[in-house]
């Protein structure tokens, strides 16, 4: 099981060098749903790894994909609601968790969503409603009209709980050095 991790981690380290923008993605290979923002699920393979070798590569890749998900990324954007000066405004699946229970048009706290995705085609996304229409992938966003951002959808076992994971790991070795 540990080379397991340790092949998993490695494969990981070696994309999140090679992508320009320093996360987990695969360069060159199409981007679905959370697979190019970053964040916990890029990285958990790294954090089981340091934690069981204590191998700086490995800490290195958990903290750069943490870097992209907080807005060091092409549109410098942060994938987590309310945190960060260009962060997720209205996630897509429930209006209730920006307009209600109250109605206070506040987006809930802390949601991490999916973030950038796209399918390259000839090194680019090629859609007419994707503006720009061709970019490099990771450059380019959807204006739906309603507010709602493209790629804003999120689930706690893909998006917030593993996010909720990487953070965690990143303070409790920062309260570790402290002592």
């Amino acid at each position: 099981m540990i080379a397991s991790i340790k092949k998993d981690a490695d494969s990981s380290a070696g994309t999140t060098r090679a992508a320009p923008y320093r996360n987990g993605s695969r360069v060159g290979v199409a981007q679905g749903w959370g697979s190019f923002n970053g964040g916990g699920h890029q990285a958990f393979g790294s954090m089981l790894a340091y934690l069981l070798t204590k191998d700086v590569k490995y800490l290195t890749t958990a903290s750069l994909n943490a870097d992209f998900q907080l807005g060091a990324n092409p549109l410098s954007k942060g994938f987590i609601t309310g945190l960060g000066a260009r962060h997720p405004i209205q996630p897509q699946l429930n209006p209730l968790l920006y307009s209600g229970p109250e109605k206070t048009g506040k987006t809930a706290p802390g949601i991490t969503i999916y973030g950038l995705a796209g399918q390259p085609k000839e090194g680019f996304v090629n859609n007419a409603n994707w503006y720009p229409s061709k970019t490099p992938p990771g450059r380019h966003w959807v204006d739906q009209g309603s507010a709602s951002e493209a790629s804003s959808e999120f689930t706690i076992t893909e998006t917030i709980g593993s996010s909720a994971m990487l953070y965690e790991f990143l303070y409790a070795l920062e309260k570790e050095q402290k002592k």
